[in-house]
């Protein structure tokens, strides 16, 4: 069974992973991350050089790699894990990525980095959870 889990660096995102590694949902699955990082304002009428958009993307590419390494650091150190790195929105990114690796589960935390933390789930949770054409899971971190 094929595992995605979406990561961006939040503690949603960690607690993902954490709850789903301690109630044993990941066990024996191929595992999946990806980040995917919002794009550059690039293209026609852009006020940017080349040289900045090309600066933006690569510390966009050594954030995402970064937290790429976070979140496989939560796993045990042998496990094979696949990891992806997308530019867009990343809701898209995700659902495209699930299709075109033939997923078979997506577990993700309940809200992330967005600008709307007060919503019960965040947008990109809400997104994936409608148009995903396998299950997912929504993990939230268990109340002591």
């Amino acid at each position: 069974m094929k595992v995605l889990i979406p990561v961006d660096g939040s503690k949603y995102a960690k607690e993902a992973i954490t709850t789903a590694l301690s109630e044993g949902f990941l066990e024996n699955k191929e595992i999946h991350l990806i980040t995917v990082v919002e794009g550059t304002a690039t293209g026609r009428g852009s006020y940017l050089s080349e040289e900045v958009v090309h600066q933006i993307l690569e510390a966009q590419a050594k954030a995402g790699n970064k937290i790429l390494n976070e979140a496989k650091k939560l796993f045990e150190a042998d496990r094979k894990i696949s990891v992806a790195y997308r530019v867009g929105d990343a809701a898209e990114k995700i659902l495209e990525y699930a299709k075109t690796n033939d997923i078979d589960l997506i577990v993700m935390g309940s809200k992330g980095k967005g600008a709307l933390q007060s919503m019960l789930l965040g947008s990109v949770s809400i997104k994936v959870l409608q148009y995903a054409q396998c299950p997912v899971l929504i993990m939230r971190k268990k109340k002591s």
